[in-house]
């Protein structure tokens, strides 16, 4: 593993350490005896990977669920392929398997931090596992290669501190390279130099709804690859867990070199955005720089999952693991650059309520 400390513009940014594959309970863990603790929480990883080579991308996300009457105490495996053929037509293969809350099992194999829930696992090392649904199986294995731990919490630790906010975000690993195989309903394909993201976020609930974009596949004008990136998440909170607060932002932007961070609480409502189901154009401006970018995908691409909150209210996810992201750089209103990941960006749109356009799965 290839461990990067970043330069960071904003002194008050929150470095994460590079063992944030572990849950936040871990500590109480092993207190009690490696036994999850009996408290209401929500948490989950989601790992993207996009082989833009061949215009398709995975997905794993592996979910925690402790309802505040503890009824309901589960661990979910969520898997989606997509993929892009000749005539531009999408296919969206999503699996899903849940599994009670004890088949998790926090683990450091090899010194590696990481889990498993039940024969899926997640380490710095790689992923592997296997999950049936609806009559379907899938199984993969990947080796992960350069990660980059210059992780950050979009959250807002003073916010967080006061309980004001109970939700956090984080990129735990804001780029890296994977190779591996995956077999589908008995077809198997290989999958090479695949780039990726880790995201994790965790708190006593979820936010009520956001926007996010990550990616790490650019090319730049030329059409060569670099290694600019873009993480970037507009949410709105529940403060003290009552009201709902204004849509804030937050972004962190690799560029020459660096990370320029949009994350201060006073840099929250600075972001210029606007945001529709399949759009969402954003104006980052930090000093100097003006980054101004547009992800898009068609509605008919989106892959939806309904995920459920510890108090037993729903969400409704709309994921589009092949968006487009184009980001213009000016430095003091002059073109400086230009930036295209074509079908190799993450981007989700999350609300509490059902868009018409978008079939959702359980």
């Amino acid at each position: 593993m290839t461990t990067t400390k970043p330069q960071i513009e904003d002194p008050e940014i929150q470095i994460l350490p590079t063992s944030d594959l572990m849950p936040s309970w871990f500590d109480s863990y092993i207190e009690k005896g490696m036994k999850i603790p009996h408290e209401t929480f929500q948490e989950s990883w989601l790992l993207t990977l996009h082989d833009t080579k061949k215009s398709r991308a995975f997905w794993i996300k592996f979910s925690l669920l402790s309802s505040s009457n503890w009824f309901r105490r589960i661990a979910d495996v969520s898997v989606w392929i997509f993929e892009k053929n000749e005539n531009g037509e999408t296919t969206r293969s999503l699996l899903k398997q849940s599994y009670d809350i004890s088949m998790f099992r926090p683990s450091l194999t090899d010194g590696s931090p990481g889990f498993s829930a039940s024969n899926c696992t997640l380490t710095e090392q790689g992923t592997q596992g296997r999950v049936r649904s609806k009559g379907r199986s899938l199984r993969w294995n990947f080796v992960f290669s350069d990660l980059e731990s210059s992780a950050f919490s979009h959250s807002y630790s003073g916010l967080s501190q006061m309980g004001i906010v109970k939700n956090q975000a984080r990129t735990s690993f804001d780029r890296l390279l994977s190779s591996g195989t995956l077999e589908l309903d008995g077809v198997t394909s290989d999958w090479k130099n695949c780039t990726g993201t880790i995201l994790h976020q965790y708190g006593n609930r979820h936010s009520v709804s956001w926007t996010r974009v990550h990616c790490a596949g650019f090319r730049n004008a030329h059409g060569e690859p670099t290694d600019f990136s873009v993480h970037g998440v507009s949410a709105r909170s529940l403060l003290f867990g009552l009201v709902k607060s204004p849509v804030s932002s937050s972004f962190a932007i690799r560029y020459g070199g660096e990370q320029i961070v949009s994350h201060r609480l006073r840099d929250a409502f600075l972001p210029q955005t606007s945001q529709k189901l399949d759009q969402w154009k954003f104006q980052v401006n930090k000093g100097p720089l003006s980054f101004r970018g547009e992800v898009t995908a068609q509605l008919k691409d989106f892959a939806g999952l309904t995920v459920e909150d510890t108090d037993g209210t729903f969400l409704y996810c709309a994921d589009a693991g092949l968006a487009d992201l184009t980001i213009h750089v000016y430095r003091k209103g002059s073109l400086e650059n230009s930036f295209v990941a074509t079908n190799g960006c993450t981007f989700e749109v999350v609300s509490r309520e059902k868009s018409q356009y978008i079939n959702y799965q359980s």
